[in-house]
């Protein structure tokens, strides 16, 4: 009787550990963005003043084009709650944009995912 027990024992541990194995592989196959932004680039332009944010999580990577020059660019880290965009630059400025209705909205700006 105590052999049947400990052999039953043993098949629940080995199914506990497939399972588990199974679902750490399904959660490595998986590519699930870290957030709606990851890997995404996001454009908006007016009056000739292109601005471009590229989002990889957690970083992003921002520029400004007037005329086809580039006379702004930065980077740092983004994190969103609700549908707040906190960017922090790396040079220490912190500003915030909004996702709307599929577009991002950054200092009056329209941005639209490329």
């Amino acid at each position: 009787m105590k052999n049947k027990l400990t052999l039953k024992a043993m098949f629940r541990i080995a199914g506990f550990i497939a399972i588990v194995a199974v679902i750490g592989f399904m959660a490595v196959a998986c590519d699930i963005p870290a957030d709606e932004l990851d890997g995404t680039t996001w454009k908006g332009t007016v009056e000739g003043v292109t601005v471009t944010f590229t989002f990889n999580s957690p970083n992003f990577t921002s520029s400004v084009v007037e005329g086809g020059i580039t006379t702004e660019s930065g980077d740092g880290e983004y994190s969103i709650s609700g549908s707040t965009v906190t960017l922090k630059f790396s040079n220490g400025f912190t500003r915030t944009a909004e996702l709307s209705g599929g577009k991002l909205i950054y200092r009056g700006l329209t941005l639209t995912k490329q």
